[in-house]
């Protein structure tokens, strides 16, 4: 399989995808479980799209931040 290269323009637009799920993502959390701190905020920066995506799954049954792997 040959792997298929990304021009610059696939990429911003890729990263605008995962900035607006980030983004939803951080609505969801605060409507079920308030404000979040800095520390879960940056959390979330750093994880994939496929990891985020887990999150929304995972979000409607989970008792807390500490259960989604968002606090310590």
């Amino acid at each position: 399989m040959i792997p298929t290269m990304m021009t610059t323009f696939e990429k911003g637009v890729q990263k605008g995808r995962e900035e607006e799920q980030r983004r939803i993502v951080r609505l969801q959390l605060e409507q079920h479980f308030g404000p979040q701190s800095p520390a879960v905020q940056q959390r979330l920066n750093e994880w994939s799209a496929e990891r985020l995506d887990e999150l929304v799954l995972a979000l409607r049954n989970a008792p807390s931040l500490k259960a989604l792997g968002l606090e310590d």
